[in-house]
């Protein structure tokens, strides 16, 4: 695979997901928590767990779009 797990601490995973989660980008999220961006698709590509927390960050993150753009509408 080419890296090695201490690459990326659980703590700049968790920040990352939860950047994404609010519906910042990848290019955003990898700032936020200090992880290189070619790293993270790596990372994505090769481990399934990492995969499966991108997918659901993202889905929380078009929620969280949906969300504002609901409450936008309706309180203006």
């Amino acid at each position: 695979m080419g890296f090695e797990v201490a690459d990326i601490k659980l703590s700049q995973w968790d920040k990352f997901f939860k950047a994404l989660s609010q519906a910042k980008s990848i290019s955003t999220a990898c700032r936020i928590a200090d992880i290189n961006r070619r790293t993270a698709y790596r990372w994505k590509d090769d481990l399934p767990h990492i995969k499966e927390r991108w997918e659901d960050a993202l889905k929380a993150g078009v929620e969280y779009l949906e969300d504002a753009a609901v409450k936008r509408a309706v309180d203006g």
